[in-house]
């Protein structure tokens, strides 16, 4: 794994893609569940934020094989990032962490793939 490109492009897709039409509509945290043995099984360490003490932090922190800083906002189908999450993520991608607002598992894995695939050498 490789460290993922920190691009204007980059974050507006990781925060603005389009949804796919065969996302089926679950729970968020059905979607942070199966997000969170994913990574897991990519080799992440993982922690699921379930109370915080300030509002508009990802539901999901993870540290990659290699070191680098992921905030996972994972969203039902149906619903935006608030205007402070959207702030929050891109305030940690200024500082070079990985930023994914997820609309559903497939969503998620979807973007998952294309951020690795636009990796830096």
């Amino acid at each position: 794994m490789k460290f993922v490109n920190q691009t204007v492009e980059l974050f507006d897709f990781a925060m603005g893609w389009p949804l796919p039409e065969y996302v089926k509509t679950q729970g968020e945290s059905k979607h942070q569940k199966k997000i969170i043995s994913f990574l897991e099984n990519e080799g992440f360490e993982v922690i699921k934020i379930v109370v915080a003490n300030k509002a508009g932090n990802s539901d999901i922190i993870a540290c990659s094989p290699v070191g680098q800083f992921w905030k996972i906002e994972a969203k039902h189908e149906e619903y935006k990032l608030e205007p402070l999450q959207f702030a929050k993520l891109k305030k940690f991608w200024r500082k070079k962490a990985v930023c994914i607002a997820a609309y559903g598992f497939e969503d998620f894995k979807l973007k998952y793939k294309v951020l690795l695939t636009s990796s830096r050498a």
